[in-house]
């Protein structure tokens, strides 16, 4: 399992994490935490160019909270989404 802690700025940690799992079957499990509202869908859109299709997708209780503001950017290509 592998976890991703996003930064707010440098030095400054948030309470966001991207949990991905993968099983022994090479199916893929990611939970979204510490994004709120629907700004986590952009982080999954992401995930899913990288992992395939969705098979399954629930909502946490984040999900309905206000939502957080981000920047995406695109390490590979070095280009800004719009979220």
């Amino acid at each position: 399992m592998a976890v991703i802690t996003l930064m707010d700025s440098p030095g400054k940690m948030k309470r966001q994490e991207i949990e991905i799992q993968i099983k022994e079957t090479g199916e893929t499990v990611v939970h979204i935490k510490g994004i709120k509202g629907k700004t986590c869908l952009h982080y999954a859109a992401l995930l899913k160019e990288v992992l395939g299709p969705v098979k399954n997708l629930q909502y946490t209780s984040e999900y309905y909270e206000p939502e957080t503001e981000v920047e995406i950017t695109d390490r590979l290509e070095g280009k800004k989404r719009a979220p």
